[in-house]
């Protein structure tokens, strides 16, 4: 039995309020950390919101949101995720970052479909691969939010053997029906688990309230632990070689048959 402990760290996100943000982050890694998790996963944009002055301000790899980052995954021994604004020669990408027990990046994953209806493409450079990072804790896939909506990206995921996709999200409550369904559609169709941690509330920045609704689902896409609404944090024990049991039952891969889904 390969049993991790995920946490979930949902949170109400300021947009702008950087000392705030970070302050509520750091609470919710100081439980998860007591409770001995294994990987924290914050929502998208956790520290900046979406608010563009805080964004291009706090962009940089000596900021405070990535100076926290890495205090909390050094401080309680874990592996933490979320995204950041980061920006080098070709502009600020959405990064999600991976930090492990040490504080240093593991991984590094840029968004890659950016959201129309919040005009991400004027604060950000779209990603342009998929991200995989073996560790401690199991083979790690990386989407956020809106890629969701994009099952042939999470199907390479699939492909390349990923046993737990991490997706940190903004995702709001007009569309939280999707979000449920979309979460459980793509562990299922994939047969890996999916933790996805959501921003709670509402926001100034983009005239929306977010959902909530954080999730871990498993293989068959049924939910392990729902955090439906609130600054709150979710907990989900994972065992990974449960993945493997479902692919026996049910031998979705090898019933593929991509020579036919080409269109013509």
């Amino acid at each position: 039995m390969r049993s991790i402990l995920v946490a979930l760290g949902q949170m109400s996100v300021e947009d702008g309020g950087v000392s705030e943000n970070i302050d509520r982050a750091l609470r919710l890694a100081g439980m998860a950390g007591r409770l001995e998790a294994d990987l924290l996963l914050l929502p998208e944009m956790w520290c900046t919101g979406y608010d563009p002055g805080a964004i291009r301000r706090y962009s940089s790899h000596t900021s405070p949101c990535f100076s926290a980052l890495s205090y909390m995954g050094r401080e309680h021994g874990m592996m933490v995720a979320g995204t950041l604004p980061l920006k080098d020669e070709e502009g600020v990408a959405n990064a999600l970052l991976l930090v492990g027990e040490d504080g240093e990046i593991k991984a590094r994953y840029d968004k890659i479909h950016l959201f129309p209806l919040f005009n991400e493409q004027s604060l950000f450079k779209a990603g342009l691969k998929p991200v995989v990072a073996d560790t401690r804790i199991g083979r790690l896939g990386f989407a956020t939010c809106y890629d969701l909506r994009f099952p042939e990206l999470i199907r390479a995921y699939g492909l390349m053997g990923v046993e737990l996709l991490v997706v940190p999200a903004a995702w709001g409550k007009p569309r939280l029906a999707q979000w449920v369904n979309m979460t459980k559609a793509r562990a299922a169709e994939n047969q890996f688990f999916l933790a996805a941690t959501n921003r709670w509330g509402p926001s100034t920045a983009v005239g929306e309230e977010f959902a909530g609704h954080s999730v871990v689902v498993d293989p068959w896409g049924d939910p392990v632990v729902e955090v439906y609404s609130g600054v709150n944090l979710g907990l989900a024990e994972v065992d990974l070689d449960y993945i493997a049991e479902v692919r026996r039952r049910l031998p979705l891969y090898e019933s593929r048959r991509p020579e036919v889904y080409k269109l013509s």
